[in-house]
């Protein structure tokens, strides 16, 4: 099963680049242009991964990985920004990120941390059509969560 990322990133030539790199090794990548676009896509899909640019038009990315959170959505992140200064990275991390690409980076950068992010994520245990995620102690049904009740 493909790995699905959720890519926020405003400017289309580098979003569409990343896409398509990002699709050529095997990942599903939704790409999106703003803040609001990837809250209705995380909202009506379950990603593997988020890729967030930071200054993007309606939320900017540290607000929408804060909110993610605050809501308990234990997805990996990435942020890729032209912010290089201790602060924004500092605070890209206090909200969530799991890691912090400045830019201008090499595309290339990007797929070989998004290939080393699940290969210390994919401990899923799978069975046809069944996936149990040891880390977010999750069972999906075909890709669908499914509720266990409280302990």
């Amino acid at each position: 099963m493909k790995k699905h990322i959720l890519l926020l990133e405003d400017d289309c030539e580098l979003g569409e680049t990343l896409q398509e790199l990002l699709e050529s090794h095997g990942y599903r990548v939704d790409l999106v242009e703003s803040g609001d676009a990837a809250v209705d896509a995380s909202y009506d899909t379950n990603y593997d991964l988020y890729i967030f640019d930071i200054n993007v038009p309606d939320i900017n990315g540290l607000d929408l990985l804060k909110s993610l959170r605050d809501a308990d959505d234990k997805t990996p992140a990435i942020f890729i920004s032209a912010l290089i200064d201790l602060n924004s990275i500092s605070r890209g991390f206090e909200v969530g990120a799991d890691d912090y690409i400045k830019k201008p980076f090499f595309p290339q950068e990007l797929l070989i941390r998004v290939n080393a992010k699940f290969i210390q994520t994919d401990s899923d245990i799978k069975l046809k059509n069944l996936r149990y995620s040891p880390n977010t102690k999750e069972l999906y049904i075909d890709d669908k969560i499914v509720s266990l009740g409280e302990a």
